[in-house]
């Protein structure tokens, strides 16, 4: 009687095989990021910025960094993208800007860029920044002060 073995697989992860050695401290640096424009948020009395998909991206994109997840990296990489060009014209526009938002957008996004050249993104990045960016609006309509538009 002739059996054949057939070895379990791990759950195949949508990782690359050439993510950088310093992809945690990539991430470190994003939460980094992160937590010092929370702070200034917060200190300014307006906790509810930190809503905005940009930096929802940030965190998504250390995420990112510390598992390996391709589709992160493109989810987070599609939301930094969306939100540094409305971040600029608000900075033109207004004036004025914080050394904490400046290093918040611009730091996010140049990781980002360098996680996608290095890595790449999964095919349904898109769709799932899409389906995340609505219902993030969705959210940001019960949870912040309807005035400011946030997202």
């Amino acid at each position: 009687m002739h059996t054949t073995t057939t070895t379990m697989q791990p759950a195949a992860r949508d990782t690359a095989p050439h993510w950088p050695r310093h992809t945690v401290l990539l991430g470190i640096a994003l939460v980094a990021l992160w937590a010092n424009k929370w702070a200034g948020s917060v200190g300014e009395g307006a906790g509810w910025n930190i809503l905005w998909l940009c930096h929802v991206g940030t965190l998504v994109l250390a995420l990112a960094a510390f598992t390996r997840q391709r589709m992160l990296v493109g989810v987070a990489a599609l939301w930094i993208a969306a939100g540094l060009p409305v971040w600029l014209a608000d900075t033109l526009l207004v004036r004025s800007t914080t050394v904490a938002s400046t290093l918040s957008h611009v730091g996010s996004f140049v990781i980002a860029l360098h996680l996608v050249r290095r890595v790449g993104i999964s095919r349904v990045s898109w769709i799932v920044a899409t389906l995340g960016y609505v219902a993030l609006q969705l959210l940001c309509r019960f949870v912040t002060p309807p005035a400011l538009n946030v997202n």
